[in-house]
């Protein structure tokens, strides 16, 4: 059928893994944004911005496991980012 062919399966799988990594990160902490812990927006912001590779020097994983998880959610956003990519560039071709 449409596994992975569909815009819409690429940006909710995105915005889950987004979801799901910021409320790990919230429970496992190691985070710090200015010196300080940050709340339930800071780690989806935390996440997001982890997610998108962007990488903004304000923010960073203090912890061994909090960098061991950036690391691989970095690498999935990679992939994912990719996928969408892929997808829009072949219904562009259709």
């Amino acid at each position: 059928m449409l596994y992975g062919e569909s815009p819409a399966r690429v940006v909710g799988t995105s915005v889950a893994v987004v979801a799901i990594f910021a409320a790990i990160y919230s429970i496992v902490g190691g985070i710090v944004i200015g010196g300080s812990e940050p709340d339930l927006i800071g780690n989806i912001y935390f996440s997001a911005v982890t997610f998108s590779t962007l990488g903004y020097g304000g923010i960073e994983p203090t912890t061994t496991t909090t960098q061991l998880l950036a690391s691989v959610q970095s690498l999935i956003g990679g992939i994912l980012i990719a996928l969408l990519v892929a997808v829009f560039g072949r219904r562009a071709l259709r």
